[in-house]
């Protein structure tokens, strides 16, 4: 009873937070469906029919965005390869107690924020699913690359690609944000450029402005500004051409 208890309070705090933040009702979409919640209906042709099955698999009620387990591992097995790794990507197979909201202030629309905001309920990826991605890299990054260009590149597999350190995504990630202007983009080439210390070595600095003294529920963040973004873009691009092979 207090397990239900502890849940019903997460969903009510999460949504009040985001309630009171115009910037979440930008950034989220709305969208009756789990899935449906971290990506839009445009999707690569690579990818549209299978995200359409993974929707037929999966029910697109409440009870999805607040469960774990939702199939077992004799269908999962049977998922072909691109709705095994849509499943995985979108539904964790675990449930943290509480939200991770990370607390961003009024100025979330124009900053440039030094690691990505945590918009979701705490749907945690399990060690057997990040093994999967781990072990699928070369696949898991195709796939994104297949998602970057789409009109709304999902929360997910943006922390899919820090987590995979997936630097060669690094040049259709720039050329996204010159078409969407999305800041968590520029996020994401920081966030992959502290991974390898590139910043603390090439950009101390900016290192220092955005990563020493942080809070975790409130992150460092850079003026969102013509020259703070072409420092980024810059840097990022200088990183790719030299991060490890």
């Amino acid at each position: 009873m207090l397990r239900y208890t502890i849940l019903l309070f997460t969903l009510f705090f999460c949504n009040s937070i985001a309630a009171q933040d115009s910037s979440f009702k930008a950034t989220i979409p709305s969208n009756s469906s789990y899935l449906g919640y971290y990506i839009m209906e445009i999707t690569p042709p690579k990818l549209d029919s299978a995200i359409k099955r993974v929707k037929k698999i999966v029910p697109e009620t409440q009870e999805a965005a607040t469960s774990t387990n939702l199939l077992s591992k004799q269908q999962i097995n049977h998922l072909h390869e691109e709705e095994k790794f849509l499943y995985y990507l979108y539904y964790g197979d675990h449930l943290a107690q509480f939200c991770s909201l990370t607390i961003y202030s009024v100025h979330y629309n124009t900053a440039i924020w030094g690691r990505l905001p945590r918009l979701d309920m705490s749907r945690l990826w399990s060690d057997e699913q990040i093994a999967y991605f781990q072990q699928h890299r070369d696949s898991a990054i195709q796939y994104l690359q297949a998602l970057l260009p789409t009109s709304y590149f999902g929360h997910n597999a943006q922390k899919l690609t820090i987590l995979l350190q997936a630097n060669e995504l690094i040049p259709t990630i720039i050329e996204r944000y010159h078409v969407t202007k999305s800041k968590e983009l520029l996020s994401i080439t920081l966030q992959l450029m502290l991974q390898h210390n590139f910043l603390q070595q090439v950009a101390p600095k900016l290192y220092k402005t955005l990563y020493e003294n942080e809070s975790i529920t409130r992150p460092n963040y850079l003026v969102y500004n013509d020259k703070n973004v072409q420092q980024v873009i810059t840097l990022a691009r200088q990183f790719y051409t030299n991060y490890p092979k």
